[in-house]
């Protein structure tokens, strides 16, 4: 299981606060950040938590008190109709455009 916490530390605000992005295949309009917050909102303590880039795809959760497991966000994402990947990860494949296929 991951969680949030193992991932990445950010100093804000002079507390150390969680963040995990994703990119979310499937995300390109306001309607659909719309549907994500109204999903997600509850599963990550508030759509404060939530921030999106359309331009890019991408969504980072921040989070300062309980973990969040990873495949719960997935989980929740796939709901909608999209798909979460962990950014690092989306980064790392081949489903990046402009990235070589082996």
């Amino acid at each position: 299981m991951i969680f949030l916490k193992d991932l990445v530390m950010v100093e804000v605000a002079n507390s150390k606060k969680q963040h995990v992005s994703f990119k979310i295949k499937g995300m390109d309009c306001a309607e659909e950040v719309a549907v994500l917050k109204r999903t997600l909102g509850p599963v990550t303590g508030g759509e404060q938590n939530l921030n999106f880039d359309v331009l890019q795809g991408k969504m980072t959760i921040i989070q300062s008190d309980n973990p969040l497991e990873i495949l719960k966000i997935q989980a929740a994402v796939s709901k909608t109709g999209m798909r979460a990947i962990p950014w690092d990860n989306y980064h790392n494949s081949s489903e990046e455009p402009g990235k070589r296929r082996n």
